[in-house]
Order: structure tokens, then C-alpha cells, then sequence
């Protein structure tokens, strides 16, 4: 069979767009340098092609959609343009601008490898994190440098650093069509949760801040795309890449273990399995290969923390509680129990030193992080008030799955839906422990924005099959209906509000 062009480049998928960022950086930075534009002429500019990109796109679907497949082209035009938002944002965002622990923490911690050689000598600040990142971060930023002649300005050499988050960010991007592939999503349904993941603020965020959180995202999903694969055929290449993956992304950042727990039950039932079949020697051989390459490989700064300093394996920077972010003082059930709409009405934005009803503050900074925009209301208002109806509706359609789509896969009927469950009752019980503003934020569970647009895509997929009685076929509509339009809608203002932004 002839391979298209297309076929024969997708190996190289990921060195081309590692390519592709490190060359809009180097253009963007060196027309910068040589005062061919200026600072906010740059994010004017950047912010005039993102908009020029998105709409070529819409024309070439228009004129395409006709003669090919539509639901083919319509995922390639959400996949470009949400990569359009992501290098776009990356490009015109600095990396002091809207960031998390940055000053004397995440910037250090960079510096330290670039000018040093070696890893932070303590563990204070942010010197107590794992380092993939960093040291990934590091070796990126001192090559883009060297290359824009800026090794000696300590700015830039923090600011290039954005590029390893806004690869991971890409690249979780254009793996959701191989998770759902691997799911055995319906292609006609894929564009709800494609377009979840292309155009959820957050996604933008992280592509442009600098810090672990993009990065472990993107091994977090990668984990979760080979335990699909392992689980459906346990072969040793599909162990040890998953094996390899875990230990990078724990050695990224110690919460992606969460995941680990997910695969190690999935793991537990193929062994059952095997004892049951008497073939348990193969199956216990990759679980021991399994575990010497991750245990070694994402441990190994655990381990050696704790013997230099005396740190916990589940260590967290200590905040006290007389700090303004402490929430603690409210009681569990108005904290945790209901999404507080009064709070919504007072004010869009999450503010991590007022508000304290977890539910509400996630639909906020799911869209806005911790930040204030100055953009008119109607926008913002508009994408939060979006955003929390598509995420009450992907919570019923998450009952919908594992009730009554019979006929799906159980790793897409139960599977995804046990996962979203662990990961928000993980991040409940952590602000529980830590009850502060900021670990309220949309960052520490992105993922499970995917999980919900899985299930809207199911309830769509389901919306399209004929139904006997009137009332399953006024419901279908109804979902066939509802669900692509609130996600367009969305899609649209978020679009739009970071095309316009500085």
C-alpha cells in the first residue's frame, strides 16, 4: 500500500512540532532583539495572526468540507486551531506574566541547573520538587540562547523555558485522537471531546507558565494512553515504555502517582487473570520489569531527599494557616458539597485569597486560572456561565455511561469514569489537608476535562442511533442538539477572549 506524505511523517510527529514552537520562539524573541518590533507591538501582532490562522482554517474547511469526509476535516480544523491558541498564547505571554511560584522558585531552580551544572544542593522553595522538568527546561533554554545570543540575561533564560510547557501542552492535544481511538470512540463523536481539550483556557495557561504542571499533565496522559493499550495486549515494549513513561512522570512531579494507582488495579485484574488461566509466570515477569524500571526511575529524588533532608515522600510546601489564602475556618459542606452560585453572580474570576466552595472555584479557573482579565463582561461571564453548564452536563453524562451505554467498551464505560471519580476525590481530599486558596486551582486535575468530554461524546454518539418511543427520540435530539452548540459556543469565546488579550 502507497503511504501518503502524511503517514510517513507521523513518527516524527512530535520532533516537528518541537520544531515548529522553538522556531516561533526564535522569531518572535529575535524580531524583539533587533528592535524590528516592539514588546506590545509583538503581542499585537501574534494576537492578529492567531485570529488571520483560525480564520484561513475555517476557509479551507469550508471549501474542503464538501469533497472529503466532514467529520474528518472538521478534527483537523479543532487540532490547528488549538494549537494556533496554545504557541500563540505561549508567544505573547512573558513568563512572569500570570504565573505560579516563579520568583526565587521555579526561575531558580532553572538557573541553578543552567549556571551550576547540578541539581539545587537543599530542598527549599521549589528546590523540593522532582526535576525532569527543570533539567528538560534547562538543556531547551540554554540551546535557544545560545542561538539568540542571550545566555547572559537571566530573563530570557527563565522565559525559554515556556517551550517544554507549551510542547506538553501541544502534545496532549494530539494524543486525544489516539485515546479515543484506543477507547473505540465513535470517529463522528470525537470532535465534543477534541474540541474540550482545543479550546479549554487552561490548556493556554499552562502552555505559557513556566513550572511542572503542563508537563506532568502530558505524562499523565500519555500513562494513561499505554495502560489502555497494555490492558488490551500485555506485551514487554508496551510494559517497559509504560514502565519508562511512570518513572518520568513521577520524577516530574510526585501527584502523578495518582495515575499509577488506576494501572496498578488494571494490572491486578490481567494478573488474576492469569493465575486463573495458569499463565501467571509471563504476566508476573513484566509486572517485575514494570516495577525496576519505574520504582528506580521516579523515585530516585524521593529517595534521595529524604536521606539528605529528612523530606516526605508526599512532602508539600508548608503554608501557615494565618496566611490570606487559608479557607480552612469555612465549614466541609459549603466547601465542598454544592457549587455556590451566589458566589459566581458576585463575581466571575476565582480569587484564591476570597473564595473557598471548591465546585465553583474549579468552573472559574478552568477558564480564567487565578487571574483577572480586562475584558467586558459579556465574554467572560459568557465562558464561565458555558463552561459550568458543559460541566453539569458531562456529569450527567457520565451517569449515562456507566448506566446505560451497555454496548461501549468497559475501559470507556467504567474505566473513565473511575478515573475522573479518583482524580477529584484525590484533589478534594489534598484541600482538605491543605485548605487554601491556591490548591483549589484547575491545574492540579486538568485531566479530568478530557474524562467529561469522553463522556459528552458518548451521550452525543448515542444521540445519533434511532430510538422507538417519542420521549428517547425528544431526548436525543435534545443532547444532539444541546451538546455541539454549548461546545461551539465555547469554543467560540475562548477563542476569541485569548485572541484579544495581552
Amino acid at each position: 500500500m502507497k503511504q501518503t506524505i502524511e503517514t510517513k511523517l507521523k513518527p516524527f510527529s512530535p520532533v516537528i512540532l518541537a520544531a515548529v514552537i522553538i522556531l516561533c520562539y526564535l522569531l518572535t524573541e529575535g524580531l524583539k532583539l533587533n528592535e524590528v518590533l516592539l514588546l506590545h507591538e509583538s503581542a499585537h501582532l501574534i494576537n492578529v495572526l492567531m485570529g488571520v490562522l483560525i480564520i484561513i482554517g475555517l476557509l479551507v474547511f469550508h471549501c474542503r468540507v464538501r469533497k472529503t469526509d466532514q467529520t474528518e476535516e472538521l478534527i483537523r480544523l479543532i487540532l490547528f486551531a488549538g494549537l494556533v491558541m496554545r504557541i500563540g498564547y505561549m508567544l505573547y505571554t512573558d513568563a512572569y506574566t500570570r504565573p505560579h511560584d516563579i520568583s526565587g522558585g521555579h526561575d531558580s531552580y532553572i538557573l541553578q541547573i543552567i549556571h551550576n551544572a547540578r541539581l539545587p544542593q537543599d530542598n527549599h522553595g521549589q528546590f523540593y520538587q522532582q526535576p525532569v522538568y527543570y533539567v528538560i527546561s534547562a538543556i531547551v533554554s540554554s540551546i535557544v540562547n545560545a542561538i539568540l545570543g542571550t545566555s547572559a540575561d537571566e530573563h530570557a533564560l527563565v522565559n525559554a523555558a515556556k517551550i517544554v510547557s507549551c510542547f506538553a501542552s501541544c502534545s496532549v492535544l494530539l494524543m486525544t485522537p489516539k485515546i479515543c481511538k484506543e477507547l473505540d470512540l465513535n470517529r463522528r463523536a470525537q470532535p465534543i471531546v477534541l474540541a474540550v481539550t482545543a479550546f479549554l483556557p487552561e490548556f493556554y495557561l499552562l502552555a505559557g507558565r513556566v513550572g511542572p504542571d503542563s508537563l506532568s499533565i502530558y505524562f499523565m496522559m500519555l500513562a494513561l494512553l499505554l495502560t489502555i493499550r497494555w490492558f488490551k495486549n500485555q506485551t514487554f515494549p508496551v510494559t517497559i515504555q509504560l514502565a519508562v513513561v511512570y518513572g518520568l512522570a513521577i520524577s516530574t512531579k510526585i501527584s502523578c502517582a495518582v495515575f499509577a494507582i488506576f494501572t496498578a488495579v488494571l494490572m491486578l485484574i490481567r494478573l488474576v487473570q492469569a493465575i486463573k488461566q495458569k499463565k501467571a509466570a509471563p504476566m508476573l515477569a513484566k509486572l517485575g520489569v514494570f516495577g525496576c524500571i519505574s520504582l528506580p526511575l521516579g523515585m530516585w529524588y524521593c529517595i534521595r531527599n529524604l536521606v539528605r533532608f529528612d523530606q516526605a515522600l508526599n512532602y508539600v510546601y508548608p503554608i501557615p494557616i494565618t496566611s490570606d489564602l487559608y479557607c480552612g475556618d469555612h465549614s466541609i459542606a459549603s466547601r465542598f458539597l454544592w457549587f455556590d452560585l451566589a458566589n459566581l453572580k458576585a463575581n466571575q474570576y476565582a480569587s484564591p485569597w476570597n473564595d473557598y466552595n471548591y465546585p465553583m472555584y474549579l468552573v472559574k479557573s478552568s477558564v480564567f486560572g487565578e487571574f483577572k482579565f480586562g475584558i467586558p463582561d459579556w465574554v467572560s461571564y459568557g465562558l464561565v456561565l458555558v463552561n459550568f453548564a458543559l460541566i453539569l452536563i458531562s456529569l450527567l453524562a457520565m451517569i449515562y455511561v456507566v448506566v446505560c451505554c451497555t454496548h461501549a467498551k468497559p475501559m470507556l464505560r467504567f474505566g473513565i469514569p473511575a478515573l475522573w471519580m479518583f482524580l477529584y476525590g484525590f484533589s478534594v481530599n489534598f484541600n482538605i489537608n491543605y485548605p487554601f486558596g491556591c490548591t483549589m486551582d484547575f491545574r492540579y486535575i486538568v485531566p479530568t476535562a478530557i474524562f467529561g468530554g469522553l463522556c459528552l461524546s458518548v451521550a452525543y454518539n448515542n444521540s445519533l442511533e434511532r430510538y422507538q418511543s417519542k420521549l428517547e427520540s425528544l431526548a436525543a435530539k435534545t443532547v444532539r442538539c444541546v451538546i455541539p452548540c454549548l461546545t461551539a459556543v465555547f469554543s467560540a469565546l475562548s477563542v476569541y477572549m485569548y485572541c484579544v488579550i495581552r
